[in-house]
């Protein structure tokens, strides 16, 4: 599942993947990961106050997690991406990669 970022956050791209997968759990994941870049973050019964700092928290570091454990190319990382983009503010993200970049960030990926 080799490609770039910016195309990896399409349902077309999804849609591609579905139909070349092989088993019927993979093609699960990517249909599951077409819908949910329907619409924005969807709701979280763990976060359910309107205060969602947490929920950019925690996928934003669930993002970075699963690169490390999966690798740039594994497409279900991409739905902590699109989370974290919808729910945080630019700022926050900036800071955070710079923050990897340094090696200081506070969480442990």
């Amino acid at each position: 599942m080799g490609a770039d970022r910016e195309t990896a956050e399409s349902p077309a791209f999804y849609r591609e993947q579905e139909q070349a997968a092989s088993s019927t759990a993979e093609k699960r994941t990517l249909q599951r990961l077409r819908k949910a870049y329907r619409h924005a973050a969807p709701f979280d019964p763990r976060y359910p106050n309107t205060n969602k700092t947490k929920y950019c928290w925690s996928n934003f570091v669930d993002f970075q997690r699963c690169l490390k454990i999966k690798g740039e190319d594994h497409a279900p990382c991409d739905y902590f991406k699109f989370i974290y983009t919808q729910t945080c503010p630019q700022q926050w993200r900036e800071k955070w990669g710079e923050q990897l970049d340094e090696g200081v960030f506070v969480a442990r990926i």
